[in-house]
């Protein structure tokens, strides 16, 4: 059975997740982690309107 049409608000971002496969170790460390919560961050001021 195919998967339910999602709603799609133009222009908005409405769901991000982080997954690996097969249920491994994204991030090596704390620093890594932050590194991407940075990453986030900086998009989200940039695109942010």
């Amino acid at each position: 059975m195919p998967r339910i049409i999602r709603a799609n608000v133009a222009g908005m971002t409405y769901h991000a997740i982080n997954r690996a496969n097969a249920g491994m170790q994204i991030f090596d460390n704390d620093e890594d982690y932050q590194l991407f919560e940075n990453a986030l961050k900086d998009a989200k001021e940039k695109f942010d309107r």
